[in-house]
């Protein structure tokens, strides 16, 4: 396992994360000795950085890194992230309370890199209001955490504004080459620009990267015939040099093997690979997709259809290889009372939509194929 040095926290880090958050289940529970040997060959083989939140596998990822971590292995022989979900408190009390009993489903007297969760522009002016930041420098002056910083999902000048404004050891981030020209590039920059390294979340897309369609993957193979997608995805991010530590929500022992093998001298992508790359993008875009944004100026839709929700599991069915998940997606969302079946071609969605889309004959085409 390739590991990282990180000058400003003066600690080091196995590059690959082990991300506690799509464990392996069985009959909704987690399978507690599938997890631990996914955990033992991971440990074997040098990844040391395991990510939970208090809110993972309905609040029981924490319990189950306790059995199947915590209590096999000496307390030096790993790194824990953990985060606190500002959602559920109320008071400066309630960020406390949430904390401890954090430590205490862990089993561990300290945790090493402590997050508030899902920060945005709402919450983190929650966050000022507890002084959430200020209980993170606390706790590292009593040992309780090593290192404070946040997972984020808002725009770049909420990033720039929460960097400014608080005092941070690092941030974790989505970042993967599908999001990159969007917005990941940005926020990249951003969390460079003031020196924090970078936890990356999402660098497969929830999974989505590791399956594309056989003809979008066609120049990864191209490139380098014995690769898989999800290879491609990983080190894409590696190739950045203020990532720290790559996330990975690995399911089953095939994933972490893979993710192993990828790690164990991962290379950065040259200059060939970074067209390959690009390649793969241009023929995702190629792909006849609906041009939405997700800026959501045609909703409220009047007969309850999410109207962009359709739109996002259409192109996602359109660019990965991921049907039955798409299909199954659309068909919750049909059974929510929120699919394009509801569309009564009012019309009235297409006076608010920047993009000119021809939202009904698109939902109804949709609809047609999900269903």
């Amino acid at each position: 396992m390739q590991k990282k040095y990180l000058p400003s926290l003066d600690t080091t880090v196995s590059r690959l994360g082990f991300g506690a958050m799509r464990m392996p289940t069985i009959d909704g529970e987690v399978d507690k000795e599938a997890v631990k040997k996914m955990i033992d060959t991971a440990i074997a083989q040098g990844l040391t950085y395991f990510d939970t939140a208090y809110v993972y596998h309905g609040q029981k990822s924490e319990g189950v890194l306790k059995e199947c971590l915590v209590e096999r292995y000496p307390r030096e022989a790993y790194t824990l992230a953990d985060k606190i979900p500002l959602w559920f408190a109320k008071t400066s009390e309630d960020v406390a309370r949430l904390f401890e009993e954090e430590l205490e489903r862990l089993g561990v007297e300290y945790i090493d890199f402590l997050l508030l969760h899902a920060m945005n522009a709402d919450r983190w002016a929650f966050a000022k209001e507890v002084h959430a930041n200020e209980y993170q420098l606390e706790l590292k002056k009593q040992g309780k955490i090593r290192y404070a910083g946040f997972s984020f999902h808002d725009k770049p000048e909420v990033l720039r504004q929460m960097l400014s404004e608080g005092q941070w050891d690092f941030v974790q981030l989505q970042i993967n080459y599908f999001d990159w020209d969007d917005y990941a590039h940005e926020l990249y920059d951003i969390a460079t620009e003031f020196g924090v390294p970078i936890i990356v979340m999402e660098p497969i897309r929830g999974g989505a990267l590791a399956a594309l369609a056989p003809d979008v993957s066609a120049p990864f193979r191209k490139a380098c015939p014995g690769s898989t997608d999800a290879e491609w995805a990983l080190r894409f991010v590696a190739s950045l040099d203020n990532v720290a530590v790559i996330l990975s929500g690995m399911s089953n022992q095939e994933q972490i093997d893979q993710n192993l093998a990828t790690f164990a001298d991962i290379q950065p992508l040259s200059a060939d690979e970074q067209q390959a790359v690009k390649e793969v993008m241009d023929a995702m875009r190629a792909k006849p997709l609906v041009p939405c944004t997700g800026c959501r100026y045609c909703m409220d839709c009047p007969f309850g259809v999410d109207i962009p929700k359709v739109f996002r599991i259409y192109n996602e069915y359109q660019m990965f290889n991921v049907v039955e998940r798409s299909k199954k997606a659309y068909a919750k969302l049909v059974a929510d009372g929120n699919g394009a079946d509801k569309c009564r071609n009012c019309k009235a969605c297409m006076k608010h939509c920047p993009q000119n889309i021809e939202i009904p004959a698109r939902l109804a085409e949709i609809h047609e194929l999900l269903k």
